[in-house]
C-alpha cells in the first residue's frame, strides 16, 4: 500500500494549450504491463465495465509536459479493431518523473456490446503520445500484449510486453482546446467494507496536513484517523461500518476538524449548489487548482453510492476527466474516471451526486484588548490580518478573562468563517458597528462556536448563497443580529438567538435550540431531527412562513405566539401535517410530544390551535395579528383550549362551532380541542372550563363565570342528541346530525 507524502503538484498542467495534429504514433514511453480488468467492486461484488491497467517507465519526448494514453484491444477476437474497440482515447497524462514512481495506474473503459470475459486471452496495444492521436496509426512502436482479462485479481499485468504484434487503423478526430491539471503524493487508504467515505476523507486530510506543516495535529496511523472520521461522522467507529447517509461525510469532516482545531475549512456538500451535480466537476477542477483536496461521491445505476478522493481534472473539448483515488479498487494508484458536462459518468457508469472539499485555511487570532477595531492588522496574531474567502478569525477569549470585549467592525470585509473558542471564564465578545462578509469563495460562511461562552454579532452577516451557524458545545450561546442570506443553517447542541428579521430566507434549524426573539417573515422554516425551534414567550412573536417541515423527532415551540404558513394557491395545504404535529406533541395533554407545542401549555386550560384562514374569514386579504393573509394560509395560535376561531376568547361562538360538529370526525376549527380527530363531550368539558375566558387572563379560575351559565343548558341538549344518535329508534335509520 502506497502512503505516498510527496506534497509535488505538477504546476505545469494547469495551463491551457492548443495541441497540434499529429499523423504517426511516436510512443514516448515504456508501458510495463497491459492488463485488461473486469471491473468488480471489491466491497459488493457488481460487475461496473472494465479497467486497462498499467505502469509506465522510461519517459522519452515530451517530458515535462502532458501525454496522452491510447489502448485498442480485439474484444470481438477477430484479429481487426473496430472503432468500438478503441478503449481509451487520448486520456491526459502528466510526463512527470513521479509517474513512474506509480505501482499502478488504471484507466476505465466502457467495453459497449462485448462482455469482457473472465479469462479469455485478448490482444491490447498501447501508446503514450505526445500529442493527441488525430490520423492513421501506422507505426509499430505500440506496446502489444495478449493476457487473459484479470477477474477478481487487482493490480495484475503482462510482465512480459510487447508479445505480440498487432497495429490498429483507427482514425480520431481533430481534438481542440485542453486543460489539465493533475496532483501527485495523495495518499491512496484502502479501504475497510462501507469506509470508502472516512477513507477518502482520511487520504485528503493526510496530504493537506502534510503539504501545510500540520501533519503532527493528526494520528500517526491511518487507521486511527479513518476511526476518528467514522466517529466524527455518525457517531461511532464500531466495526463493520455502516457506512454513510445524506451529508454526514461534509458535517462529519467539520466536527473532525473543529474538534482537533484543524486549521482548515470544508465547502460543498449536499447543500451546497455549486458542488451538486452537473455544478459539481467544476467545483472540483477548481479546488484542485488552488490547492485543495476534494472528495466525491458518485451513486451507480443499480443503486449504492461510492466515495473517492479527486486528484486531478482535464478537459478535452467536450470530455471530461476526473483522475481518482479509489479506496475500494484494491489498486494504490490513480485511476480516470471520464463524465459529462451533466455529470453522468461514461466510465465507469453513475451519476455524480456531490463533492466535498476541505481548504487550508490560515487562522489569524484576535489578541486586541477591550474595544478595538475588527480590522485593524495590529489587533491579530501571525498569519495575521483575516481578509479573504480562505481566512479564519479566531476569537479564544484569552484576552478577555471576567470581561467583555467590544469589537468594532469597522467597515465591510470578507472572512471564509469565523471561531469562537471562548469559555465561559473567559469573558464574551460583542460585535457592534459595520458588516461582515462570511464567504468560502462559492458564497456560504460559517460561524464556529466552540466554548460555553455568551457572544453577540449585533452587526449585519452577509452570504452570498447560505450561512452555517455550528454550535458544537451544548453550553454554547450565539446572539444573532440582522443576517442577509438566502438560507441559514444551525446545527450542533448549543442555542442561537435571532434578535432581527431574517426576511425571505429559507432556514434549517437544525441546532439544540434556534430562537426567534422577534417576528419573522421567512421563506422556509425546516426543523431538524432531534432539534428545536422557539419562539420567544410573548403574546407578540409570530412567525409567517411560506412552507413549515418537521421531521419526526424535531420540535416547534410556538410559545404564546403565532404562527401563519402561507402556502402557494395550488396546494397542497399543510392543514394534516400540522395537525398531526400539534397532536403529537399533545400527548394526552403532557406536552412532552415532538411535534408542535408551547412551553406555556398545559392539560386543562392553555392549548395550541389551529385552523385554515378560510375558515375564520369570509374576505380575502384578510388580517390576522396585524399580518396580511389570504384563503391559502393556515394559522396557529397559542390560545385557551375550547378557542375554535382563534379570536383569542373561548365563547359562545367556539360553542356554535363545536356543536355544528358535534359526533363527528373534526379538528381543532371545528371543536376537537383533545385532538384525538373526534368532536364529543371531552371537547365540550374542555371548552366549558374555559368559558368566557381569554387568552390573556392565565391566572383566571378554571370556574366559569355567570354569563356562561347557558352554555351548560346546551350541553343537556348535545348529551340528549348524543344519546338519540347512537341508539336511534328501530323504525329509524338514522338521526340527523346536528346543525
Amino acid at each position: 500500500m502506497r502512503c505516498s507524502k510527496d506534497a509535488r503538484r505538477v504546476a505545469a498542467f494547469a495551463a491551457v494549450i492548443l495541441v497540434p495534429a499529429s499523423a504517426f504514433a511516436v510512443n514516448i514511453a515504456n508501458i510495463n504491463g497491459g492488463q485488461i480488468v473486469r471491473m468488480n467492486y471489491a466491497s459488493d461484488g457488481v460487475t461496473v465495465d472494465g479497467t486497462f491497467d498499467f505502469n509506465i517507465a522510461g519517459i522519452g519526448l515530451g517530458a515535462g509536459s502532458i501525454g496522452f494514453f491510447n489502448v485498442v484491444a480485439d474484444l470481438n477476437f477477430d484479429n481487426d479493431i473496430s472503432p468500438d474497440e478503441w478503449i481509451i482515447q487520448n486520456i491526459p497524462l502528466p510526463l512527470d518523473p513521479v509517474i513512474t514512481s506509480f505501482p499502478m495506474m488504471s484507466t476505465w473503459f466502457d467495453p459497449g456490446l462485448f462482455n469482457l470475459q473472465p479469462g479469455a486471452p485478448y490482444r491490447t496495444a498501447s501508446t503514450l503520445e505526445p500529442n493527441p492521436l488525430m490520423g492513421p496509426i501506422v507505426d509499430p512502436s505500440w506496446h502489444n500484449s495478449m493476457v487473459p482479462a484479470n477477474f477478481y485479481n487487482w493490480g495484475g499485468n503482462d510482465p512480459l510486453g510487447q508479445t505480440v504484434a498487432f497495429i490498429p487503423q483507427i482514425i480520431i478526430p481533430p481534438l481542440p482546446l485542453i486543460d489539465i491539471y493533475k496532483r501527485t503524493g495523495v495518499p491512496d487508504i484502502a479501504q475497510q467494507t462501507n469506509e470508502c467515505g472516512p477513507t477518502s476523507a482520511a487520504n485528503s486530510l493526510r496530504w493537506l496536513a502534510d503539504t501545510h506543516g500540520f501533519g503532527a495535529q493528526l494520528p500517526a496511523s491511518n487507521d486511527n484517523l479513518i476511526k476518528g472520521l467514522m466517529k466524527s461522522m455518525t457517531g461511532s467507529d464500531a466495526r463493520p461500518f455502516g457506512g454513510l447517509t445524506d451529508n454526514q461525510l461534509y458535517d462529519g469532516k467539520k466536527d473532525y476538524i473543529s474538534k482537533n482545531k484543524l486549521p482548515i475549512v470544508v465547502k460543498g456538500g449536499n447543500t451546497s449548489k455549486a458542488a451538486s451535480g452537473a455544478s459539481a466537476f467544476k467545483f472540483i477542477k477548481d479546488e484542485l487548482a488552488a490547492g485543495e483536496d476534494v472528495e466525491f461521491l458518485i451513486a451507480w445505476p443499480g443503486g449504492g453510492s461510492h466515495w473517492v478522493t479527486a486528484i486531478g481534472s482535464a478537459v478535452i473539448g467536450n470530455r471530461l476527466f476526473l483522475e481518482v483515488n479509489d479506496p475500494d479498487d484494491g489498486k494504490t494508484g490513480p485511476v480516470d474516471w471520464e463524465l459529462k458536462p451533466d455529470g453522468t459518468f461514461v466510465n465507469p457508469k453513475g451519476t455524480m451526486l456531490w463533492a466535498v472539499s476541505e481548504s487550508y485555511s490560515p487562522i489569524s487570532k484576535w489578541i486586541a484588548p477591550l474595544g478595538s477595531g475588527f480590522w485593524s492588522q495590529a489587533n491579530w496574531t501571525t498569519p495575521g490580518f483575516p481578509n479573504a474567502v480562505h481566512h479564519q478569525a479566531l476569537f479564544d477569549g484569552t484576552e478577555i478573562v471576567g470581561g467583555v470585549a467590544n469589537v468594532t467592525v469597522d467597515g465591510s470585509h470578507t472572512v471564509n468563517a469565523m471561531s469562537f473558542y471562548n469559555e465561559a471564564s473567559a469573558g464574551s465578545y460583542v460585535f457592534t458597528g459595520g458588516g461582515l462578509i462570511l464567504d468560502d469563495g462559492y458564497g456560504d460562511g460559517t460561524i464556529r462556536h466552540e466554548g460555553s461562552g455568551v457572544n453577540s454579532i449585533d452587526v449585519a452577516v452577509t452570504s452570498p448563497e447560505s450561512l452555517r451557524i455550528d454550535l458544537y458545545n451544548p453550553a454554547s450561546r450565539l446572539r444573532m443580529g440582522p443576517i442577509f442570506s438566502p438560507v441559514l443553517r444551525t446545527a450542533g447542541p448549543g442555542h442561537v438567538e435571532m434578535t432581527a428579521d431574517l426576511g425571505p430566507t429559507v432556514v434549517y434549524a437544525g441546532a439544540g435550540e434556534t430562537r426567534f426573539n422577534v417576528r419573522q417573515h421567512l421563506r422556509e422554516l425546516h426543523v431538524l431531527d432531534t432539534a428545536v425551534a422557539r419562539m420567544s414567550n410573548t403574546p407578540a412573536m409570530l412567525i409567517e412562513t411560506e412552507l413549515l417541515s418537521l421531521e419526526l423527532t424535531s420540535t416547534l415551540d410556538v410559545g404564546r405566539g403565532k404562527v401563519i404558513v402561507d402556502f402557494p394557491e395550488s396546494g397542497p395545504s399543510p392543514l394534516g401535517s400540522i395537525a398531526a404535529a400539534i397532536a403529537s406533541a399533545h400527548n394526552g395533554g403532557a406536552w412532552n410530544g415532538f411535534g408542535i407545542t408551547s412551553s406555556s401549555a398545559n392539560g386543562t386550560g392553555l392549548a395550541v390551535g389551529y385552523g385554515p384562514s378560510d375558515s375564520f374569514f369570509d374576505v380575502f386579504p384578510a388580517i390576522y395579528a396585524g399580518e396580511m393573509v389570504d384563503a391559502s394560509s393556515v394559522l396557529v395560535a397559542f390560545t385557551r383550549y375550547g378557542d375554535a376561531n382563534l379570536d383569542g376568547t373561548t365563547s359562545i361562538s367556539d360553542f356554535a362551532l363545536l356543536a355544528a360538529n358535534f359526533n363527528t370526525p373534526g379538528q381543532w376549527y371545528q371543536g376537537d380541542f383533545s385532538y384525538d380527530g373526534m368532536v364529543s363531550l371531552g371537547d365540550f368539558a374542555l371548552l366549558a372550563s374555559n368559558f368566557n375566558q381569554s387568552i390573556g387572563s392565565f391566572s383566571d379560575s378554571a370556574v366559569p363565570e355567570p354569563a356562561s351559565l347557558g352554555i351548560f343548558v346546551a350541553a343537556a341538549a348535545l348529551r340528549r342528541r348524543r344519546h338519540a344518535k347512537i341508539k336511534p329508534p328501530a323504525d329509524q335509520a338514522a338521526f340527523p346530525r346536528w346543525r
